[in-house]
């Protein structure tokens, strides 16, 4: 774990290796005088990784000089570039886990204006993170209200898989990152996106231009298949 994170000697080892395994989470409650929130139970299977190749000081360090340079309204040079995207590649590349499960999840309370809200949802689910590839994400029975009865209803919606070893794979071997390598190879990272859907969405809320009249509207489901 500390191989992973920079805190330790770098290995030259670039072997995954199971950090844990069998995570459970009973439930928690988190409250105050304005909110109240409660936490199902969460279970989880393993979290495998490798060391990075660079610390998270170093990278840290780099990322506080890109905000220097665009604060003064100077450019980075590629070199610069390449060493941040060079850091975030390597961490979406560098663990693994299998399909994580939230039961439920309710929050409720008052704004700064002292109006009334809800909100929860549960389960959810996250399917297996493998490297460079971003799982299906599911929620279910998401429910929000707030003032004057306004709510918000769905039953489910789900994310489906995002691949990105294409995107990295460009990235890597670019010659170099530079305003014109961007430019001429933009459409090269966006990932390969399998889509997205929901069904049941229901909706109520007041009218805001029309006193005492309320808008309703519901859509029985959507699927985009990509």
């Amino acid at each position: 774990l500390l191989g992973f994170y920079g805190f330790a000697p770098k290995s030259a080892s670039t072997e995954m290796k199971e950090v844990y395994g069998d995570f459970y989470f009973a439930g928690g409650y988190l409250g105050s005088p304005l909110f109240s929130c409660t936490f199902g139970e969460s279970t989880g299977g393993n979290f495998s990784a490798r060391p990075l190749q660079q610390p998270w000081s170093a990278a840290y360090a780099a990322i506080q000089d890109l905000a220097a340079l665009e604060s003064s309204g100077d450019k980075p040079t590629p070199e610069q570039i390449r060493q941040v995207i060079d850091f975030y590649l390597d961490i979406l590349t560098a663990f693994s886990t299998t399909p994580m499960e939230l039961t439920s999840f309710a929050c409720s309370g008052e704004d700064d204006k002292g109006e009334a809200f809800a909100l929860s949802f549960g389960p959810v689910r996250a399917g297996g993170f493998e490297p460079g590839i971003y799982p299906d994400f599911g929620l279910d029975a998401l429910s929000v209200t707030g003032p004057d009865a306004t709510s918000v209803e769905l039953d489910n919606f789900t994310w489906k898989r995002m691949d990105f070893s294409g995107a990295i794979e460009a990235l890597r071997h670019a010659a170099a990152l530079d305003e014109a390598w961007f430019e001429a190879n933009w459409r090269r990272l966006v990932p390969a996106m399998d889509g997205f859907s929901f069904d049941g969405l229901r909706i109520d809320a007041p009218n805001p231009e029309s006193r005492g009249e309320r808008i309703a509207a519901s859509v029985g489901g959507f699927d985009a298949t990509l």
